[in-house]
């Protein structure tokens, strides 16, 4: 069913609409979810009832939430949002290919939403307005990006501890003691976000979770679904999940990892031609290793980020040249 439908509809015939969806049937609550710049789950939620009116006008928000540090205090130097601005609404507008239903609370859909300014225009620091320019920019090269995600996280106890002691990554053993919790817990993520492989990590309680790989968009709205949904699933049986950089001095840190591929007609345009590795290859890894700096600024947002470059320690440290065949 298209957004112009459902926002046509009657508010009060937009529940049994909404149905149609077998895997919607029964919902009554939606939450509009979209992004802040750590990758935090900001939103509201809102009565069935009321999603007709979200579709059409959106659903505002002061704008200083994107403009916050990672603990919600007011930065003043920020000059899109400020006192002098007089912190302005921002709208939250609900993209329904994001609608799905949640599977910890009965009831409840939740669906992601792209951020305009109050003027209507994309919101220029929102995170899918970002990326939405840059995959605009590749498009007009005639290129599409498909990213593989890999998130870490540590499993806490109510006192904020690791659930277990040693490590070895890719134990299987190490991932069985956490049982029965952790298979209830991905099972149920499997159906919010595209899990397709969990393990142990290099520390004591430390996972990693592998998404499927996906268009750019799609992907980025993965990660930022599993995030949320392992956190709120983790805290239903009675532990807690932090993505922290370096949550414990002296353990490994936790790390994201991007896969990245472009394709061109169809094609993956880094697959080897004649035994050689493209042009464009190299060009692109020319260009991270230039653009390292500013990557880090984005990659490392807190100062909790640089606790985890150490030496030796599987993070990194250097931009280190590439030899291509």
């Amino acid at each position: 069913m298209s957004a112009t439908a459902l926002a046509s509809g009657d508010e009060r015939t937009l529940g049994p609409a909404l149905t149609d969806r077998p895997d919607l049937r029964g919902v009554t609550e939606v939450e509009i979810s979209w992004p802040d710049q750590f990758g935090h789950a900001l939103g509201k939620r809102i009565p069935i009832g009321r999603f007709a009116a979200a579709l059409r006008s959106g659903v505002t928000f002061c704008d200083g939430a994107l403009a916050w540090n990672s603990v919600a205090d007011v930065q003043d130097a920020v000059h899109f949002s400020n006192w002098e601005t007089g912190y302005p609404d921002a709208v939250a507008h609900p993209d329904l290919s994001t609608l799905r239903r949640l599977p910890w609370r009965d009831g409840v859909a939740h669906v992601i939403a792209d951020v305009t300014d109050h003027h209507g225009d994309p919101q220029a620091v929102s995170p899918r307005a970002v990326l939405r320019a840059v995959i605009e920019q590749l498009a007009r090269r005639g290129y599409s990006a498909q990213i593989g995600v890999e998130l870490e996280f540590y499993l806490l106890d109510a006192a904020g501890k690791p659930i277990q002691d040693g490590a070895h990554c890719y134990s299987l053993e190490k991932t069985d003691e956490v049982d029965p919790a952790l298979t209830e817990i991905i099972g149920a993520l499997r159906q919010f976000t595209p899990v397709e492989a969990v393990g142990s990590e290099y520390g004591p309680g430390q996972f990693e979770v592998n998404l499927a790989h996906a268009e750019a968009l799609t992907a980025a709205d993965d990660a930022f679904r599993l995030r949320y949904g392992l956190k709120a699933l983790a805290r239903r049986h009675g532990l807690r999940a932090t993505f922290m950089a370096k949550p414990f001095g002296g353990l490994s840190g936790s790390s994201s990892h991007l896969h990245a591929s472009l394709w061109r007609d169809g094609e993956p345009a880094f697959a080897p031609q004649d035994g050689a590795e493209p042009e464009l290859t190299r060009h692109v890894v020319a260009g991270l290793l230039s653009h390292l700096p500013g990557i880090t600024l984005d990659g490392a947002p807190t100062v909790n980020s640089y606790t985890r470059y150490e030496p030796s320690s599987f993070a990194p440290t250097t931009a280190a040249p590439v030899r291509l065949r």
